[in-house]
């Protein structure tokens, strides 16, 4: 059997999961977040740390960091655990390229954007099969939110983690207003993928934003409950009805506060971009004038 913690990263609302087996201590991560405030553009570790330090305590056997997708809410820690843990595999979706390129054109990037996918251990394929010491998780590919967006499901099926696919019931679903983003590949994820898996079976966001709903925050649902009672999409929602409802929602969103520089950051796996002279790293900044 395995366990599952969750920590909840407060200034992100973001999720991390660690993912137990119980038998033989084997774990991994999904989706690490490092601290970072873009008011003085520093970076930090408590979080990360924090479960790191329960990791060494147990004695657990860290095989892989999992990442859902490339995010822009904030830093993933991958690359800092790398280099605590060099062993681990820290794994995307095969897609990743796709994410670079838009952004390599929006933010005229350097040559380190040009093969992102070295940046990683391992590109994950659509159904693959993976397997960290005891566990065993199977790779949905669930695009919509971003081309290179996976879901991964427990081997009893009774565990997937769905990143920003889909989140808490009252909090609906992914946006899809980013490059290569779709509303109807979203729908088809959603209603082919994920709610096609039993209904007992929880989800774990990759966020939760519990503010203003009266509630504490939570990191599971059931497959049940989200078929009935998703905001934006339940069993009953066509796809003409969400792509409209999710088209005209997405146009009232501001862009993520972190999304120029985590993308920039993600793409290279967590690490931070090539140094200046000065011994800083460099993250670029698009401006313009106001219409």
């Amino acid at each position: 059997m395995y366990e599952i913690s969750a920590f909840y990263h407060m200034d992100t609302c973001t999720n991390t999961f660690l993912v137990i087996d119980q038998a033989q201590q084997d774990c991994i991560l999904i989706d690490p977040v490092l601290d970072f405030c873009p008011q003085t553009m520093t970076v930090w570790s408590d979080a990360i740390d924090h479960i790191l330090k329960i990791i060494a305590a147990k004695q657990l056997k860290l095989h892989a960091v999992l990442e859902t997708h490339v995010h822009a809410d904030h830093f993933t820690a991958a690359s800092y655990i790398k280099k605590k843990h060099p062993s681990i595999t820290v794994a995307i979706s095969h897609q990743v390229s796709k994410v670079a390129q838009s952004m390599v054109a929006f933010l005229n990037l350097g040559h380190e954007y040009q093969n992102v996918e070295k940046y990683f251990d391992h590109l994950i394929q659509p159904h693959e099969q993976l397997q960290y010491g005891r566990l065993n998780i199977t790779a949905l590919a669930t695009p919509g939110h971003t081309p290179a967006c996976m879901s991964f499901v427990m081997d009893d099926q009774k565990a997937a983690f769905t990143g920003d696919a889909i989140f808490m019931p009252d909090c609906g679903t992914g946006r899809c207003d980013f490059p290569g983003g779709s509303g109807q590949d979203l729908y088809t994820s959603i209603t082919q993928q994920l709610y096609t898996l039993p209904a007992e079976t929880k989800l774990y966001p990759g966020h939760d934003y519990p503010n203003g709903k009266g509630r504490p925050w939570s990191f599971a649902s059931t497959v049940a409950e989200q078929r009935k009672h998703n905001i934006q999409l339940t069993q009953e929602t066509s796809e003409s009805q969400y792509t409209k409802f999710r088209s005209e929602r997405d146009q009232e969103l501001s862009l993520p506060r972190l999304m120029i520089p985590a993308l920039q950051v993600n793409l290279l796996g967590g690490a931070l971009p090539t140094s200046s002279e000065a011994g800083l790293a460099m993250l670029k900044m698009p401006v313009q004038w106001k219409s």
